[in-house]
Order: structure tokens, then C-alpha cells, then sequence
């Protein structure tokens, strides 16, 4: 899959372009720091911290504790379940507004 298609593969999941492209650039670098993230991602780096906090609370990466911080990714596999899993749940309580 290219680059631009898994970055809207991941939009469509509920993800923003800038979270699609940080968590990409963090499965493919693997557990690294904030700033080598930032170059991965092609991201300015005040706005890669921003968006690793993000993907924390979405449960798509992992902040390990050390000097520097790194940040581990969340398996693809695993990550995309849990999108699907904020998609059905969105789904279910629209569907229950619109009844």
C-alpha cells in the first residue's frame, strides 16, 4: 500500500492527516524519540509531540519514560482494531440518536 493511500486509510478510520502520518512514520522507524519522528513524518516537531500525546489516548503508541522520551508504536494489526472498534461504537450511539 502507498504512503498516501494508507494515510487515507487511516483518515477514514477517524485519524487526522497529521496522526496518520506520525503513527506511520512510528511503525516504520519503530521505538525512537519524538524528534526522529518529527524527520520520519516530514512534521515540525512542536506539532509531532502534540500528536504522539494524541496517539497515546488513542491507544496507538506508548511513551516509554526515559532520556530522551521514546515513543513505541501500537502493531498496525492491533491499532487498526481499535479504529474499527471507535467506528462501530460511533456508529451504534448515531444510529441510536437517529431512532
Amino acid at each position: 500500500m502507498k504512503t498516501e493511500e494508507a494515510i487515507q486509510t487511516l483518515v477514514n478510520l477517524g485519524l487526522t492527516v497529521l496522526q496518520a502520518k506520525v503513527y506511520l512514520a512510528l511503525v516504520t522507524v519503530g521505538t525512537t524519540t519524538g524528534r526522529i519522528t518529527a524527520k520520519a513524518a516530514n512534521v515540525a516537531s512542536q506539532d509531532v509531540y502534540r500528536v504522539l500525546t494524541e496517539l497515546q489516548e488513542k491507544g496507538l503508541a506508548e511513551k516509554i519514560i526515559a532520556k530522551p522520551n521514546k515513543y513505541k508504536p501500537t502493531p498496525v494489526q492491533n491499532g487498526i482494531s481499535a479504529l474499527l472498534k471507535q467506528k462501530i461504537k460511533e456508529y451504534n450511539e448515531n444510529e441510536k440518536k437517529a431512532e
